[in-house]
């Protein structure tokens, strides 16, 4: 894939690139008196990176990888504008820049993390899908604060179940695919708590969109272990009301 969405990424970090006089050296390169920043996208990858470098006596010192946002070929200007949003509020870290006071108490909650040498929880899976949808990044911080602990439930139901229903119901086959995918790695290697969400996630979208259930089964072949699983799950969803209000509203 080209570059040819690299300007839909600028465009959202623009401001904060004016207002500390950055200045473009080369394509996806700005730099002012003391930093350097590189928006470059890595084919092999597929994924946009935003690296720094700090700049001494004219000299730029070691790069660093502030953040990675993934991006194929399916996507686009409305996804690399994402992309965009996610290495502004990133930049604005790296920089120094603080927010409004109005969202101080979200701009205190650190985002989750997923470990890497642990069996994969809630948190680390929550990590996961924000990695794909940056958008919901500040939606998560502001949940956390509001109620003072991280209810995933309440999250997963305004913003993640709906998103990842509405890819799995109305993406083309490749992003279909690469969300199965991710969630079929995750339940592999989450813990009960995490692989009941998944289910949970996949029971929702396929009550919501006729044949879903047939194009996961075919993406994972006769082995699939989630199919059988989502077909368990699901006349618990469509029966039990209590149920439906915590995955659906």
């Amino acid at each position: 894939m080209d570059n040819r969405y690299l300007e839909f990424v600028v465009a959202e970090m623009q401001s904060i690139l004016d207002e500390k006089a950055f200045k473009q050296t080369e394509e996806g390169v700005f730099a002012n008196n003391d930093k350097q920043i590189k928006i470059v996208y890595d084919e092999a990858r597929q994924l946009y990176r935003l690296i720094a470098c700090d700049i001494a006596d004219g000299n730029l010192g070691e790069e660093r990888e502030l953040s990675a946002y993934l991006f194929d070929d399916s996507q686009t200007k409305r996804d690399a504008a994402s992309v965009g949003i996610d290495f502004a509020d990133t930049l604005k870290k790296e920089l120094g820049i603080k927010r409004s006071r109005a969202n101080n108490n979200a701009n205190a909650i650190d985002l989750p993390t997923a470990s890497k040498n642990a069996q994969m929880t809630v948190a680390g899976f929550t990590a996961k899908l924000l990695a794909v949808y940056p958008e919901f990044k500040e939606t998560y911080k502001e949940s956390v604060a509001k109620n003072g602990m991280y209810l995933y439930l309440e999250f997963f139901r305004e913003t993640l179940t709906p998103k990842i229903a509405e890819v799995l119901s109305s993406g083309t086959d490749k992003q279909v695919k690469k969300i199965v995918d991710l969630l079929n790695g995750c339940y592999i290697d989450g813990d009960k708590e995490t692989g009941t969400l998944i289910i949970a996630i996949l029971s929702v979208a396929c009550e919501q969109s006729e044949g879903l259930l047939a194009k996961i089964s075919e993406i994972q072949g006769k082995d699939s272990y989630l199919v059988p699983l989502i077909r368990n799950f699901l006349p618990e969803l469509k029966k039990n009301k209590a149920l439906r209000e915590a995955l659906i509203g």
